[in-house]
């Protein structure tokens, strides 16, 4: 377009855009002139090959103008000085090498960006360390700590193992087809003792055969012998004389008459043998190799026993159980029965067993494979006037362990002061001679026995297939366990592998400790 011709348009406002001037433009630009002074320098471009020509700025300089680029208005340029320029400016920018660009790219951060070098400069000159050696280090550091701590415990543990010295008392093989009777005791009870389990204690329900003495649970209703039908009545069974428990009320079992029931008969019948009136000891150790029974709710137990009940009824006179357990097939490896041991000390007020506080002394032991009935395990006790432990297969592989001196046992045990019924509890060691020690400063004897169900909680309520409540008197609570027999019985093992249901015993030594 001719310049004549756009002189003669009509008269628009200034146009106002925005564009990046550098800094130093800006402060050489006057505000009120349109026209740079003389002394400034003017760029001027080759038309053909867009470069600068005489009089134009420097490289140097040009970088320093495009160097701060910064956002501001000014006034556009005349509708002639684009019409005689235009050719100018488009081939500048129309040229293989542009001055700038309009935008930058984003910093692209360089913190994690290990090529680059250290990216803390603050750190320079300090001597640091990388994360990899850090990792290094302290992995070694957990390494060395868990080795260390685990020696530790193996030298406390067998340094501070009692040397006592012990005289042994007899040592027990089961070779032969019979007991040593001047040992072993058979003992006949059908009342249910402390642990109010539902099984009658016969004299035909353990044996010896092949280097064990074995110990099998056989249903009452297929092994009673015509002499337990001899002791029957309609409504009580009285083992007399061949009762061999000193509680009258393990010799017998009657019938509520008055609420017109009918009696209820153990449902399992199963053995008992002891060292009572024939072997005792006072402080000393005890080792069974043993294999526990499988079946459905059989409990085995190994107990010491005290053999005069020098401070009342059970649990007053205390018992030490040595070992026991379930005879439930353990499913998962946090159940708690084929696979567990539980082991401790039993002790409260007399004649009270709801008051047992077992639960205040007792010990675990659990195992994830070759359960407890699927081979022999060694079982220990050692008992001196400062503490009882109890281990399994090693005196280091400790079960269960009790200092006395701490407390005695009737401060450890916060009884309080009266029953339910608002009888007083007496204090039953209070006239022990060894206040710390007392109920277990006593002759104890040895006990081996298998049982059936119970209701003194030992079987929680909520194990799966459990057909009684704790809660049930004992004969209603036998009642539904018969009842249940089809479920539970499918899980003893019988025929040729009826031993597998029986606790098995190879070998027991009785020691007697002599540096008291």
């Amino acid at each position: 377009m001719d310049p004549s011709e756009m002189s003669s348009l009509p008269h628009r406002p200034p146009v106002y855009a925005p564009s990046f001037v550098t800094a130093r433009s800006r402060s050489r630009r006057s505000s009120t002139s349109s026209v740079d002074s003389a002394e400034s320098k003017t760029v001027k471009l080759d038309k053909g090959k867009g470069k600068l020509v005489d009089g134009a700025v420097s490289a140097s300089e040009w970088a320093d103008h495009a160097a701060a680029p910064t956002l501001t208005y000014h006034q556009g340029p005349s509708v002639a000085t684009l019409a005689t320029g235009a050719s100018e400016i488009y081939d500048y920018y129309a040229s293989s090498d542009p001055v700038r660009k309009r935008f930058k790219a984003p910093f692209k951060s360089q913190l994690f960006d290990r090529e680059v070098g250290n990216p803390k400069p603050w750190m320079k000159g300090r001597k640091t360390i990388t994360r990899d050696k850090k990792s290094y280090f302290t992995t070694l550091f957990g390494i060395l700590l868990g080795l260390g701590g685990g020696i530790a415990l193996i030298l406390y543990s067998v340094l501070n193992l009692q040397h006592n010295k012990y005289e042994l008392l007899f040592s027990e093989d089961f070779e032969g087809d019979s007991l040593n009777l001047s040992r072993w005791k058979v003992e006949q009870r059908i009342g249910g003792g402390e642990s109010n389990d539902f099984t009658w204690f016969t004299d035909h329900n353990s044996y010896v055969a092949d280097g064990n003495l074995f110990i099998v649970p056989t249903l009452t209703n297929e092994t009673m012998l015509s002499t337990d039908y001899a002791l029957m009545n309609a409504t009580y069974i009285q083992l007399g004389s061949a009762c061999d428990s000193p509680h009258q009320s393990d010799c017998f079992i009657a019938a509520d008459t008055k609420h017109n029931q009918t009696l209820v008969i153990p449902p399992v019948q199963s053995g008992m043998i002891t060292t009572r009136g024939k072997v005792t000891m006072q402080y000393g150790r005890v080792v069974v190799h043993a294999r526990m029974p499988t079946g459905d709710w059989l409990w085995p137990q190994i107990s010491l026993v005290p053999q005069d009940e020098v401070y009342g009824g059970y649990p007053a006179s205390g018992l030490i159980s040595v070992f026991e357990s379930r005879g439930n097939i353990a499913q998962h490896r946090l159940d708690q029965l084929n696979n567990e041991m539980i082991c401790g000390l039993h002790w409260g007020p007399a004649n009270a067993p709801a008051y047992d506080a077992f639960w205040r002394t007792q010990g675990l032991y659990k195992v994830y494979r070759n359960f407890f009935n699927q081979r022999y395990y060694t079982f220990g006790v050692d008992w001196t006037p400062q503490s009882i432990t109890m281990w399994v297969n090693s005196r280091v592989r400790i079960a269960f362990r009790y200092g006395f001196g701490t407390k005695n046992f009737w401060e450890l045990g916060s009884f309080g002061y009266s029953y339910g019924n608002g009888t007083i509890i007496p204090n039953p060691w209070a006239n022990a001679a060894n206040q710390h020690v007392a109920p277990f400063d006593q002759a104890f004897y040895l006990r081996l026995a298998v049982l059936a169900g119970g209701t003194d909680g030992y079987w929680q309520d909520n194990l799966p297939n459990k057909p009684w409540r704790n809660s049930d008197p004992r004969p209603q609570a036998m009642t539904r366990f018969a009842n249940w027999a089809n479920v539970w019985m499918p899980s003893w093992p019988s025929g040729d592998k009826i031993r597998d249901r029986g606790l098995a015993i190879d070998k027991i030594e009785v020691f007697q400790q002599v540096n008291l």
